[in-house]
């Protein structure tokens, strides 16, 4: 065997090494990815399974909630700053999932479940307000996309799916 032969085969097992590196990396970068948008899957689940938890653990807060929603005129002053933090918690959570969701770090199937729950509260007398007193705080960016979906939507609020009229309804 004859030395350009011999470089041949090094040339041929170099390629074959660099293509070996290229295709091991894309995985690495691949399994990155998906461990970053799962962390940030996670991340927004963990601060909405909380935030759900404590507006459900108290009928005075879910009275709030509702009340603040209708837009309603008795709401003491303290109720209505209490009902706009929990709707700032509320709107900061959803800023930071659509930040996860441009960047790619967000599970698609669950962007599509957070979707669908905004539009119901977007859908609100009361987050309408508070959203246009408000919407300075948050991103250009998150305003355009925010405004997009409110002007979409229908004016029927049904918190957590319950047609409140339809229940009062049901009751009597």
């Amino acid at each position: 065997m004859n030395w350009d032969a011999l470089g041949a085969i090094g040339e041929i097992v170099g390629a074959v090494g660099v293509i070996a590196t290229l295709l091991y990396l894309a995985k690495q970068i691949h399994e990155s990815n998906l461990a970053s948008r799962q962390a940030g899957t996670q991340e927004i689940l963990n601060q909405v399974q909380q935030f759900m938890h404590n507006l459900g653990l108290s009928a005075e807060l879910t009275d709030l909630w509702i009340r603040g929603h209708l837009n309603s005129p008795d709401l003491t002053t303290n109720e209505l700053v209490q009902f706009r933090f929990l709707l700032m918690q509320n709107t900061v959570i959803w800023e930071r999932t659509f930040q996860l969701q441009s960047d790619g770090k967000f599970d698609a199937r669950i962007w599509e479940s957070m979707l669908r729950h905004r539009r119901n509260v977007l859908a609100s007398p009361g987050y309408k307000s508070f959203y246009e007193a408000r919407k300075e705080l948050f991103s250009d960016e998150f305003q355009t996309f925010l405004e997009k979906e409110i002007n979409s939507i229908k004016n029927e609020w049904r918190p957590v799916g319950v047609d409140l009229d339809q229940l009062d309804e049901e009751r009597s």
